[in-house]
Formats: structure tokens, sequence, C-alpha cells
């Protein structure tokens, strides 16, 4: 386990698994959730929705890993910059954590649009519209805001504190 020995390797590693995680999330769910009959793609394609949904999961772990792994180093320099990264990672997964649950609340809702024939139920497509709306805002742009302020204050405190490469910073 070479690669990971030391703390700035961890770090990059967990920003490499967070990445490829979100990616794989959407190629993942893609299927699932863009159809024009949403509750009976989501019931066609349960396997898909629940393996994006656990990438999404790694990936909150991973973002809280790095979350955690740099606090020390960004205190030492920052007390304030450390804080405010931690809390705007910390207000990313809770963004996305409800985009988590909007995604699964999609599978009893299809299960039981299902048992009906998939007539007469469009307070179940309203209400499934709604659910996808949710988790599309929290993916892509709560989640996305939040994301690009906790990079702006990482790469503040990594351009001002040359922690990397300026070049790398900017």
């Amino acid at each position: 386990m070479r690669y990971f020995e030391t703390r700035a390797q961890r770090i990059g590693w967990l920003f490499v698994a967070a990445t490829a995680a979100g990616v794989a999330s959407v190629l993942a769910m893609s299927s699932a959730l863009n159809d024009d009959d949403l509750l009976a793609a989501v019931s066609s394609h349960q396997g898909s929705l629940l393996v994006g949904e656990l990438l999404i999961f790694l990936m909150l772990t991973a973002m809280a890993g790095t979350a955690v792994l740099l606090h020390p180093v960004l205190r030492r320099r920052s007390e304030t910059l450390a804080l405010s990264y931690v809390l705007a990672r910390a207000f990313e997964i809770v963004i996305l954590s409800v985009g988590i649950v909007a995604g699964l609340l999609l599978l009893p809702l299809s299960w039981e649009h299902g048992a009906s024939g998939g007539g007469g139920t469009s307070s179940a497509e309203v209400l499934a519209d709604s659910l996808s709306s949710a988790s599309d805002w929290t993916g892509y742009l709560g989640a996305q805001m939040v994301f690009s302020m906790s990079a702006l204050v990482l790469n503040l405190a990594f351009y001002r504190y040359q922690l990397v490469p300026r070049w790398l910073s900017i």
C-alpha cells in the first residue's frame, strides 16, 4: 500500500474516487431517469437506479473524507478557511443526500404504478416528476453551486499558502 502513505496521496485518491463515482452515477442512472414515462422507466431499470444512488453515496463518503483529511492541513494556515471548506463540503453532502432520498423514493412509487397497471395514476406521475425534479435540482444546481464555493475556498487556500504550485491552484 505504498500509494496511500502520505496524507496528500490519500486526499488525491479521495478526489479521484469522488469524481469517478460521480461520473459513473450519472451514466448508471441515465437510462432510468431519461424517459417520457418516468415510472415505467424506473420500474424497468431499478438496478441502474440503485447502482447510481450507491455510487452517489460513495461519492459523498469520499467527499467527507477529503474534508476531514484537509481540515488539519488548512487549519495550520487559516482556521477560517479550514472551517469554511469543511462547512461547504458538509452543505454539499446534505444537498446531495436529499437528492439520494428523492431518487430512492421513485422506486416504491414505480412499484405502485406497475401494480395499478399504469393507468389512472396522474397523481403518481406528478409526484414522480416532482421527485425527479428534486433529484435533478440537488444534483445539478444545488450541488454544483456549493461545489463551486468549496472549490473556490480550497483553491484560494492553495494559492495563498502555496500548498500546491500556483499554476495548479489557478
